[in-house]
């Protein structure tokens, strides 16, 4: 009479709505419109309070009617959730009492009439004559069912998948699938209902034997399928999902979280790195429990994964630093390799920088990381050609927090620091594991999301300490352009390109400058060069002239370095040309680098210089050589 249960009915149940409900019931079952169009179809037959999973491929993995092995066991005595596993499955899994499963599909049947469950096996025989399936006369013709010795002493499991329609000329709307367990062997099984001989017809059972199966009791489950990456992307809203094969770089509290994350999703076909262990205090934020102390992380989460799942191929675990894999080596490269996205939540721009430029991979970059309070969660995402690349896009947000208010304190530490061990680099931060779960679950919807866009991405989420808020940043992403420099690669965008032409537009008829603010890669020999401080207001300007001041300047640079972390500091000089002249370098120009070259090589550095001309920017780095028109 209700969908819902007694528990849910009973604090608004009255017999006088008892009732009411009855004649309705009966009322619309005689139009015909018990059931309405957008309601669940009713089951064909009642079952028992015991449900059974099986794997999720069953029906898929062979042809109906061939005979399935599989251990069925029960969790705990007062379970009633049998599950039934394949005995090739991982030794952690696979466990239980023998049985022999045999699936068959029967032909669709209209829903309406609830039938009382079938007590042995000639009524599930009578039961699926209705849905065109000759049930004796398919087990008494399984060849291999019969013969085979090693199955005798199994006990039998049949299951049957019975498609339903909402009316008589209408399609396929669900389908019910039910198991039967037969409490007796195999071998008892033959010797009661015989076998088929496709000659004759007669039955070879044993003398006396009851061949209708009436007395083969069954005891029927609810039947589950068991958890597969395909069922995991539907239920989390992704229709089309396809098991991107992902390389995992770094498995910390937030990595672990969103690792996990993802796989629920049914996103990611795994292998995973990190070379640490877990340690109790990891225990505050981790995803993984105390069981797990002492064990790599990578090992760790493939079980976790693979416990999710019921057949899926177990994610690869690589023990191993990225930067220094050591015997890992050959196994990090071929995964890397040939994966389709390699996913860094290392929250280490080494590591980063490594995977973007040191890496021969097609896959497509996404790093995903914590700001050093843990409130604000970064995803920096390629575009899907990585035209943009991870540590352009590191250097574009640098930019961001330079200009935009919003990220003024991004990358300021003000959570403090835990020693947890002697050694000098065995410190952890004291950020609270509710803020690490909001963020993780934030990256577990957007990776999947932002991986889906084609364009390269710069995404921020803010959480409020107080309100536990999210305010989300959506970064404009400039075209990267990339030069080589004798030996050096210089990396700009568009982004700076045009706040400095903005610049000495704004002051002509005037020439103006000012310093530029990047970073040397000496690992990589890669200069990027992201933001400018202006023109200082002790500057001279003239139209065909120009000296750079230097009041409050030193006070912006470490601004800028404390703002970023350290990231972003001095890197060179810019200087505008007058409007009708090209960006080719006077002598004064020439005396300006050879000036800076000495004053950088006590840094390590090149010299790097920029001309804004009617054409410009243009750029020097090491050497000072015009090759434009």
């Amino acid at each position: 009479l209700y969908e819902e249960d007694w528990s849910e009915i009973k604090i608004r149940w009255t017999p006088a709505r008892f009732i009411e409900r009855v004649r309705y019931w009966f009322a619309e079952t005689v139009k015909g419109t018990l059931h309405k169009d957008d309601q669940p179809l009713e089951p064909l037959i009642v079952g028992s309070g015991y449900q059974i999973v099986v794997p999720h491929d069953l029906f898929t993995a062979k042809a109906s009617g061939e005979v399935q092995r599989l251990l069925v066991s029960l969790p705990n005595e007062k379970s009633k959730v049998l599950i039934a596993t394949r005995p090739d499955a991982p030794a952690a899994f696979a466990q239980g009492v023998p049985f022999v499963a045999v699936a068959f599909r029967a032909e669709p049947q209209t829903h309406g009439v609830i039938k009382h469950a079938p007590a042995n096996i000639f009524e599930l025989h009578e039961f699926l004559s209705a849905a065109g399936l000759d049930l004796l006369g398919k087990l008494r013709g399984i060849d291999s069912f019969w013969d085979d010795k090693a199955l005798s002493k199994a006990k039998l499991v049949i299951i049957v998948a019975c498609p339903k329609t909402r009316g008589t000329e209408s399609t396929v709307e669900s389908t019910d699938v039910w198991s039967f367990l037969a409490l007796k062997t195999v071998a008892d099984v033959k010797s009661t209902i015989g076998r088929g001989t496709s000659a004759s017809g007669i039955y070879l059972g044993a003398p006396g034997s009851d061949v209708e199966g009436k007395s083969i009791e069954l005891h029927v489950c609810r039947t589950v399928y068991g958890f597969s990456g395909e069922m995991a992307a539907y239920l989390n809203g992704y229709d089309d999902a396809k098991p991107i094969k992902t390389v995992a770089v770094g498995l910390g509290a937030l990595g672990s979280k969103v690792q996990l994350g993802l796989s629920r999703a049914g996103f990611g076909k795994w292998t995973l790195v990190d070379e640490d262990v877990l340690l109790p205090h990891n225990l505050a934020r981790h995803q993984y429990t105390g069981l797990a102390l002492g064990h790599k992380k990578t090992e760790i989460a493939a079980f976790n994964t693979q416990s999710l799942f019921d057949g899926e191929e177990p994610p690869v675990s690589i023990p191993a630093n990225v930067l220094n894999p050591g015997e890992h080596e050959e196994a990090l490269k071929k995964a890397l390799a040939e994966a389709e996205l390699i996913l860094d939540m290392s929250a280490s721009v080494p590591v980063a920088r490594h995977l973007a430029l040191s890496v021969d991979s097609k896959a497509r970059r996404i790093s995903v990381f914590l700001n050093p309070a843990g409130t604000d969660l970064v995803i920096l995402a390629e575009d899907a050609e990585r035209k943009v690349s991870l540590d352009a896009l590191e250097f574009q947000l640098y930019r961001a927090v330079l200009s935009d208010a919003r990220l003024s304190k991004h990358l300021t530490d003000t959570t403090g620091r835990v020693r947890f061990s002697a050694s000098c680099r065995d410190i952890t931060s004291r950020v609270p594991d509710a803020h690490v779960s909001i963020l993780a679950a934030i990256a577990c919807r957007a990776v999947p999301v932002m991986f889906g866009k084609k364009e390269a991405q710069i995404s921020v989420w803010q959480l409020d300490k107080e309100t536990l808020g999210i305010k989300s940043l959506s970064l404009d992403v400039a075209e990267v352009q990339a030069d080589a420099f004798s030996g050096w690669t210089l990396v700009g965008d568009k982004g700076l390109f045009n706040k400095l032409k903005r610049l000495r537009k704004g002051k002509l008829p005037n020439e103006t400058g000012g310093v530029l603010l990047g970073s040397f890669d000496h690992q990589h020999h890669r200069a990027y060069v992201v933001d400018t401080i202006p023109s200082p207001p002790d500057s001279e300007e003239w139209p065909t002239a120009y000296i750079r001041g230097s009041a409050l300047l030193e006070k912006e640079v470490e601004r800028v370095r404390t703002a970023t972390a350290g990231n972003v500091e001095y890197v060179g000089e810019w200087h505008s040309h007058p409007k009708g002249f090209s960006c080719r370098p006077s002598e004064d120009d020439m005396k300006l680098f050879a000036w800076l070259t000495r004053h950088m090589d006590e840094e390590g550095h090149p010299a790097l210089v920029c001309i804004v001309g009617d054409k410009g920017p243009w750029f020097f780095l090491g050497q000072m050589l015009w090759t434009g028109g």
